[in-house]
């Protein structure tokens, strides 16, 4: 009987729970700012881009808007190399994310700033975006994808040598 009473009790507990995940589904992302789910942060702004506290990815599109709206300091964690091969335009720094001093570099910027940083496919910047939240930026964001979704999406780039 004391099983009986526990398993209705418990399978009343379970669906309790599943409906209010499903309410969860339907909130309005408007009626907060932020919210934390242990590790996991979410930071909802009128101004996304731009205005996060944690760091962001943004495809193509929404990186350009990004450049275009919030100025940002652009980095291009590439090698020396594949910088002067191309770039995006107005780039800030090249900060060789392979480099034994990149963490070093990093931590001498300005850590208030907006950041927007890239890299060839997005791997590398996901990596950077890491530690530079460990080295307490506040704004960054990466382009998912990489130079190469930005060249895809027809954004403009340039070729050459520049003393960055």
């Amino acid at each position: 009987m004391k099983i009986a009473i526990f398993l209705a009790l418990f399978f009343i507990y379970a669906s309790f729970c599943k409906a209010n995940y499903l309410s969860l589904e339907n909130i309005n992302r408007n009626s907060f700012s932020s919210f934390d789910l242990g590790e996991i942060k979410f930071s909802f702004s009128q101004e996304k881009p731009g205005n996060c506290t944690t760091p962001i990815e943004i495809g193509a599109d929404e990186a350009y808007d990004f450049i275009i709206s919030k100025n940002p300091i652009i980095i291009d964690i590439r090698t020396p190399q594949e910088y002067e091969e191309e770039r995006l335009e107005n780039v800030s720094y090249n900060i060789d994310f392979y480099a034994e001093d990149f963490k070093t570099k990093l931590n001498e910027l300005d850590k208030n700033a907006k950041y927007l940083i890239y890299c060839r496919t997005g791997r590398r910047t996901g990596l950077a975006l890491e530690m530079m939240k460990e080295l307490g930026f506040k704004d960054i964001h990466h382009i998912k994808g990489g130079i190469v979704d930005w060249k895809a999406k027809g954004y403009p780039t340039v070729k050459g040598s520049s003393s960055k």
